[in-house]
This record gives C-alpha cells, sequence and structure tokens, in this order.
C-alpha cells in the first residue's frame, strides 16, 4: 500500500541548489507509479498516465504532472530483486561519438534503448497536447533500481540534444546500480551542468543494488548521492564527485555489509515495486 513519509524532512543541497525532499517523495511516488500503472495513490491524484510503454518485461510511463506543470517519464525497475541479482553484469559499451571513453553497462543500455523510442513519441504527443506552444517543454525523469539508471540515460540523452524539444530540470534515481565508468561519471556531470540541470541519487541504508557492478570491475555512481541511513532519520547531502564516491554514505556498508533487499523496496517511505500497488 502506499504510504506518505512521516517523519522530519530537511533540506538537502546537491549540485548547487536545494530541494526540499518532500519534492523527492514525489519523485519516489512517479516511481512507483511506473509498477501500478493504473492505480495511483490520492497523493498523486495531480498526474495524468498518458502512455504506457512497454516491451517484453520493461516499462515507462509518460504523462503530465499539474502539481508541477511539467511532463515526466518514469522508467520502472526489474519486478524481482532475485533476477536483477542474477542479471546484473560487468560488460559495458561506448554509446557516445563525442566521448568515446564514456562507458556504461550494456545490460542497462539495451534495456534503455528498448524503451526510447516509444517514450519519445509518447512525450511527442504529450508536448502538444500540454505545451503546443512551448519551445522546451518542462520535464523530469524518474526511476527505481534498473529504472533509476534508465532515467540517468534519459536524462544524458535531453541534456547533450539527442532528445529534443524539452528542458528537463531533474533526474531522480532510487536505488540505481552503479551505470558506469568513470569516463561517463565525468561525462554525465559536464552535459548535466551545461543544461543547468540537477540530479539526485538517493540511495537508502544498506541496499544492495546500488553497490553492483562492483567498483573492482571499473564502474563509479555519478554524482549527487542523497542517502537516508534508516527510515527514522533524515535525508544528507553527500560529499560524493564524479572521481570518487562518498565513503561515508551507501558506501559506509561496503564492502561486506552492503546486501538488504529490503531496503531496496522502500525509499523515503514509499514502498518501490509491484508489492506497494493497491
Amino acid at each position: 500500500m502506499w504510504q506518505p513519509l512521516s517523519l522530519a524532512l530537511a533540506l538537502a543541497s546537491v549540485a548547487g541548489a536545494q530541494t526540499d525532499v518532500s519534492s523527492l517523495v514525489r519523485a519516489a511516488l512517479v516511481a512507483e507509479a511506473s509498477y501500478c500503472a493504473t492505480t495511483l495513490p490520492p497523493s498523486l491524484e495531480a498526474i495524468n498516465i498518458s502512455a504506457i510503454i512497454e516491451v517484453q518485461h520493461e516499462r515507462a510511463i509518460v504523462g503530465y504532472d499539474a502539481q508541477n506543470h511539467s511532463l515526466f517519464v518514469s522508467f520502472r525497475g526489474t519486478s524481482n530483486v532475485e533476477n536483477w541479482l542474477e542479471n546484473v553484469d560487468g560488460f559495458k559499451t561506448s554509446p557516445y561519438e563525442d566521448d568515446s571513453d564514456a562507458a556504461v553497462m550494456e545490460g542497462m543500455s539495451d534495456w534503455y534503448h528498448d524503451l526510447k523510442g516509444g517514450v519519445v513519441e509518447a512525450l511527442a504527443k504529450a508536448r502538444d497536447t500540454h505545451f503546443p506552444t512551448t519551445a522546451l517543454a518542462p520535464l523530469y525523469a524518474a526511476g527505481h533500481s534498473a529504472g533509476g539508471a534508465c532515467a540517468t540515460l534519459f536524462g544524458v540523452d535531453v541534456w547533450r540534444g539527442n532528445v529534443s524539444g524539452y528542458a528537463l530540470t531533474d533526474a531522480f534515481s532510487f536505488g540505481s546500480p552503479r551505470l558506469g565508468n568513470a569516463a561517463f561519471a565525468a561525462y554525465f556531470e559536464k552535459v548535466r551542468d551545461a543544461a543547468g540541470a540537477r540530479s539526485y541519487r538517493v540511495t537508502h541504508a544498506e541496499d544492495v543494488i546500488p553497490h553492483l557492478p562492483q567498483r573492482l570491475l571499473n564502474f563509479l555512481h555519478v554524482p549527487g548521492e542523497l542517502w537516508q541511513a534508516n527510515d527514522t532519520v533524515a535525508v544528507v547531502a553527500c560529499s560524493d564527485s564524479a572521481s570518487a564516491e562518498d565513503p561515508n554514505c551507501s558506501d559506509a556498508c561496503a564492502p561486506l555489509g552492503c546486501t538488504s533487499k529490503a531496503d531496496h523496496l522502500r525509499y523515503l517511505g514509499v514502498p518501490l515495486g509491484k508489492h506497494g500497488c493497491a
């Protein structure tokens, strides 16, 4: 069942900007909506889902958020943590012609590109409906688990101009795996900052997924980590960068203690995954 966040909320500073954590909770709810699609909680009455894109076992939803006066895209993660743990791979691909050193996990790149065409088509229709005269329609992206990785890749595509017609101001990921190498983390930061956008990579307690693939395979998280050590404390902004993760945030339980599946399925008081649907 959907549950609102009940603990006190604090302000967190990321990429030079401040965000009320209540906006993170809303983004987590939108991420959860991708699992549920047709059964939204009362707290999300202001969003309208205009398209559900499904390819095999992958899904994204596109729509309009009246509360934020913005389009959104939300990518669903894996429906089964065990399947994700079995299928995670360390193979990389280099998809960016302007930075051949930037490499991302091949499986995540394939997952994202399976959905990308349908997402872009659905967004164009939503833009024509809600922002027919706006040069750059406001947009944000969200996702949990593998969906968070897809939201990150989508953000890069918009910020670098590969997907045009939108001002993607915010990209939210919850429990995302490590997506690429250090060169990709630097590339991500470069295109995000050039676009004047913000990114929020939210981690929770001892969630196992953010620690995969392992750093020894030359993977590094993109910057912008926000960590909640447990369900009773405020979210903190971490001191990570495009060249290093913060050892005092999610990495504090590494390398042996970051094993929780339960922590992966609950963020900011929001149950994430199909078990959270009404």
